[in-house]
């Protein structure tokens, strides 16, 4: 008896079906054994996985990050000798207007400027060789810094400095020694507001700048240079430039108000403040 068209039809459909469903069992069963499998291999609690060579994931020893303290609160002014022999980098003005109080965001955009900052909450921010992040569990904050390239954590540090609500960019390590800046407390009743260089393998203060020479949100390392702000009420308002290796003022540039944000761009410095922002040629 021949299987008419409408039954021979259903029995194809029936089988591919069928074979469909196999397909999905199979596969459910090789991804539960991966998954278990997965979940097997992965690291204790006093590991955690920063970053990967290759095909291979790799982990954190966590007795391989140095951790320490920096009681800014204890550092008096020091300066090491020799001179170095830096140089200040010549700035003149090329513009100067009213600041628009829409938000810095559009500083940037008008202006075609970034910061090297990762995510929009302004508490973590890189350069050629680390990562920085700002952390406040503690009674103060503390600085996370990671390799960039492996992602591996080299340093934890604790500085009893007070951030302000924009903080990237306010830290730099080079061969082992961290250059930042210190805010004080207006109640503190010691010095405040300066730069500083600390060997964090040696746990010791190489420099530490004048007072009142550091309050803005950030600053920029070029050719052996810091150039900072510092400014505020009944303040006198600065850019400054300081030797990166001794901490000296190389020079200092009157502006009319606080500056708070400074960005290089095209071989020139553009300066965010409190009620006007600049263009300088970095000469």
């Amino acid at each position: 008896m021949k299987m008419s068209k409408k039954k021979m039809t259903m029995a194809i459909f029936c089988a591919v079906f069928f074979a469909i469903l196999l397909f999905i069992a199979l596969y459910a069963a090789v991804f539960s054994h991966d998954e278990q499998k997965n979940v097997e291999e992965l690291p204790t609690a006093a590991e955690s996985p920063v970053g990967t060579e290759g095909n291979s994931m790799k982990y954190q020893d966590p007795n391989a990050v140095k951790s320490l303290v920096i009681d800014c609160y204890s550092l008096e002014e020091t300066h090491p000798e020799p001179e170095t022999g830096a140089r200040p980098i010549a700035l003149s003005v090329v513009s100067q207007t009213e600041r628009e109080y829409t938000g810095v965001d559009d500083w940037y955009y008008n202006n075609k400027l970034y910061l090297p900052m990762i995510g929009m909450e302004w508490d973590m921010f890189f350069d050629d060789n680390y990562v920085y992040r700002w952390m406040e569990e503690y009674a103060h904050p503390s600085l996370i810094i990671c390799d960039r390239q492996t992602g591996i954590q080299l340093y934890e540090v604790v500085i009893t400095t007070h951030l302000l609500a924009n903080t990237a960019n306010n830290a730099y390590l080079k061969d082992g020694v961290l250059y930042a800046g210190f805010i004080g407390k207006a109640d503190s009743g010691s010095d405040s507001n300066f730069m500083f260089a600390y060997d964090l393998e040696n746990d010791q203060v190489l420099w530490r700048s004048q007072e009142d020479t550091y309050s803005s949100h950030n600053f920029i390392v070029k050719d052996g240079v810091i150039i900072c702000g510092f400014g505020g009420t009944d303040e006198p308002d600065y850019i400054y430039e300081i030797d990166l290796n001794t901490g000296e003022i190389l020079s200092e540039t009157t502006v009319s108000s606080a500056p708070y944000l400074l960005v290089e761009s095209g071989g020139q410095l553009y300066v965010n403040t409190y009620e006007n922002d600049y263009v300088f040629d970095m000469g």
